[in-house]
């Protein structure tokens, strides 16, 4: 899109895990709450953001223990689970992933170039923040950890992410 429509401003909606839809078809076997849904939510956040996307916005920010309520019958898991029997609040995995981007990357922040290693289960993303701190976030998506370099303006370090984990780094002028 960004090819054809340049100008234009592309915002990803109705993000999710759905958990049943209404032809019986389950997406997600393992049920709510599984680490897999928050990497899903990471990887397609970073996957849309260095394609030109600006905006990712969650399907339901919050839903009950059954996915709802729904008159569609397609339920779904939310970042926020309400147990209305238990009285109880749940964060889910993928609240957690989101809050990698909307806690550091700011309003005005502009995506910059960073080089991926998507070929071998490694996702990152990073964006200049308007005060000019750089943000990056990493996703690993591998079952062992992965060495990576963080340079900017030849200046850098080696590191590394543990495995199935999303990492936020801060780098600072």
């Amino acid at each position: 899109m960004h090819e054809i429509y340049p100008k234009q401003h592309l915002v990803f909606t109705e993000g999710c895990v759905e958990l049943v839809n209404n032809s019986g078809y389950t997406s997600s076997k393992e049920g709510i709450g599984v680490w897999k849904h928050g990497e899903t939510y990471g990887h397609n956040m970073i996957n849309d953001f260095n394609n030109y996307t600006e905006g990712w916005v969650d399907w339901n920010l919050i839903l009950d223990e059954t996915g709802g309520p729904n008159y569609a019958g397609n339920f779904c898991e939310a970042p926020i689970m309400i147990d209305t029997k238990e009285n109880k609040v749940n964060y889910n995995i993928s609240y957690y992933y989101i809050g990698h981007f909307s806690r550091y990357i700011k309003p005005g922040a502009k995506r910059i170039l960073c080089l991926n290693d998507s070929d071998k289960g490694v996702y990152s993303v990073a964006y200049k923040n308007p005060d000019g701190q750089i943000i990056v976030v990493v996703q690993n998506e591998l079952s062992k950890r992965n060495r990576l370099a963080i340079a900017v303006d030849g200046k850098g370090i080696n590191t590394e992410v543990p495995p199935h984990s999303i990492t936020t780094f801060i780098v600072t002028k």
